[in-house]
């Protein structure tokens, strides 16, 4: 499968939530939401051989389990080592009923269970499912051997699980192997988990009708995605096309899998996409209601034709760029011209790539930045992007496609939207490890990051960033003192969606504090995105990433005025004491004024 192929079928918006047990290991993903069913029963199978017999020539028992006989001579052999043959039997038809009841339900294109999709496929003697048209589209004969691959494995860490046991009918695959209790590490806290409820929501009545809330709802948590030119595969800016597929929809949000957000339970962030609990109370009752209109009419609050910030203020172009015919992945880093008349504070920004199937990541500062799953961002109340006038800014591209033709980068632009007024000017830093491996085979490979604040701060979020062998993102924030607390936790790290996390309270990080993105990546065969597992995957172009951009306010003021990053008041005294301009006084005069 090429990679547009590949990318296309990954965008697939079928997704189940990720398992609330805390102590199921990552790679054991999705496991506990698939019953086991007996497709292979110990009747039709022969533990000599090691496996199915369609007309065995007798049966008989063992440890209270039935086995059937391929040959005359099978019994005989069982009996002469039964424990051993008795065990394997077992563990083998547990990984067999587990990969028939997988497929089933499984898609193996986007590595999800699907609540139902349009299709299934018939491809080596099983039946796998499909999450949505994009998949039919772009599988290939390639994806089922790799699927099967990853099953097997699955099914042999789930009998691990399991306890090494059989388990008739089992409702989990990891019935019974799971310890739901134990304290929580003592050494870190945890962010708040008091519910955040949206500026959008505060003081507002919603009412099961589509006038009287579901609109309201669905604009603020659907439509960046779900609107012509959106991210996601079908738009639902209408009363009959969320009527369409409010089938589908139930289940999602009765799930909590839409919208999809990714950040450990109980964590909450400004800008969290996870609908509240009215709001998902509200939803479900207008769809188990029979869709009522509700009196009136209802209309969103914005143009979203243009853009997800309604009508941009300014719109800059990325410049054009030929990505070459023998490059596969590349950063390239561009110069932008903002070319403005006067200084601007940027609250909104959507960042639009010419082709989303080969840019990965555009990361532009001030002007904004596009990850898969998130092209546009607010700035958190009381903060913007500083843009002065004639500044030049600084781009960072993060291409990727297939060796063998040029791609071309010609209509890619940052939509704007400005502020007016005093603001907390924002700074952006690129957390990053960009030299780390990831052994061939290894599922819990862990590669981590740093940032020591030079200054007092305050932190207001996160874009954390890794590729398809990315397992899991723990960011963490310890001051001086010593205390430690967990700014954001995502237990299952998804390719699909590099969302930006706003901490729902900024962060206070005095001088010294330091900053660490910690991820865990899967270069197994569990891992069912893993392009290759029998490679060591090396970090940037070609392999993972560990990036953890964040974005803060500094009582430093880094811009091109003050190259030295000093604060306001040592620039001040700086350049008052001598003759020089800010462009061109030395550190010496900055150390003297201090």
């Amino acid at each position: 499968m090429n990679m547009r192929n590949f990318m296309t079928a990954s965008i697939a918006l079928a997704m189940i939530a990720t398992t609330a047990f805390a102590q199921l290991p990552p790679d054991a993903v999705q496991l506990d939401k698939v019953k086991i069913a007996e497709k292979v029963k110990s009747e039709n199978f022969c533990p000599v051989h090691g496996e199915l017999v369609e007309e065995p020539v007798a049966t008989y028992e063992h440890a209270g389990v039935t086995y059937a006989a391929k040959t005359d001579a099978c019994q005989a052999a069982f009996e002469k080592n039964a424990d051993a043959l008795h065990a394997k039997a077992e563990q083998t038809r547990w990984e067999l009923n587990f990969v028939h009841s997988m497929s089933a339900i499984w898609c193996p294109v986007t590595d999800e269970i699907s609540p139902g999709g349009n299709t299934q496929w018939q491809a080596l003697d099983l039946t796998w499912e499909s999450c949505c048209q994009f998949c039919n589209d772009t599988k290939t004969d390639e994806d089922f051997p790799r699927a099967l691959k990853t099953l097997q494995a699955r099914a042999t860490k789930a009998y691990e699980l399991q306890g090494g046991k059989y388990v008739n009918d089992a409702r989990s695959p990891v019935e019974g192997a799971i310890d739901l209790g134990g304290p929580a590490p003592a050494a870190v806290t945890s962010a708040p988990t008091e519910e955040f409820i949206p500026a959008w929501l505060e003081g507002k009545t919603l009412e099961a009708t589509w006038t009287g809330g579901i609109g309201s709802i669905v604009e603020n948590r659907c439509f960046e995605c779900h609107r012509a030119g959106g991210a996601a595969p079908m738009p639902l800016q209408t009363y009959g096309a969320m009527k369409k597929w409010s089938k589908n929809l139930k289940t999602h949000i009765a799930a909590g899998t839409m919208p999809p957000w990714h950040a450990k339970e109980g964590m909450s962030f400004a800008n969290g996409r996870n609908l509240t609990v009215k709001e998902k109370e509200v939803f479900l009752a207008w769809i188990d209601a029979g869709y009522p209109t509700g009196e009136g009419e209802w209309t969103p609050s914005k143009d979203w034709s243009e853009s997800s910030l309604g009508t941009p203020d300014a719109v800059v172009p990325l410049g054009e760029f030929t990505v070459p015919e023998d490059a596969a992945d590349m950063v390239k880093e561009f110069e932008i011209a903002a070319d403005f008349d006067s200084d601007k504070w940027v609250i909104g920004t959507e960042v639009t790539p010419t082709d989303t199937f080969l840019t990965l990541e555009i990361n532009g500062g001030p002007l904004g930045s596009y990850h898969r799953g998130n092209n546009t961002n607010y700035t958190p109340e009381g903060t913007a992007y500083l843009i002065k006038k004639g500044e030049t800014v600084k781009a960072r591209v993060f291409y990727t496609k297939e060796e063998g033709w040029e791609e071309f980068d010609t209509d890619s632009v940052f939509k704007l939207k400005f502020g007016e007024g005093d603001y907390k000017p924002l700074l952006t830093e690129r957390l990053a490890n960009d030299d780390f491996t990831i052994p061939a085979g290894k599922s819990d490979a862990t590669a981590s990051a740093t940032y020591t604040f030079d200054a007092d701060g305050t932190i207001y979020g996160f874009n954390p960033v890794l590729r398809a062998r990315g397992k899991a993102v723990t960011i963490t924030a310890t001051k001086p003192g010593g205390s430690a607390e967990e700014l954001v936790v995502l237990p299952r790290w998804d390719i699909n969606w590099h969302y930006s996390y706003h901490l729902a309270e900024p962060f206070d990080a005095p001088k010294g504090t330091v900053v660490e993105v910690k991820a865990t990546y899967d270069n197994s065969d569990l891992n069912g995105l893993n392009p290759d597992s029998s490679v060591d995957a090396k970090a940037g172009p070609g392999g993972d990433l560990l990036e953890g951009w964040m974005v803060f306010t500094s009582t430093v003021t880094k811009s091109a005025e003050n190259r030295f990053g000093l604060s306001d008041e040592q620039l001040a005294k700086a350049t008052g004491n001598c003759d020089k301009c800010s462009e061109t006084c030395t550190m010496e005069s900055a150390k003297q004024a201090d």
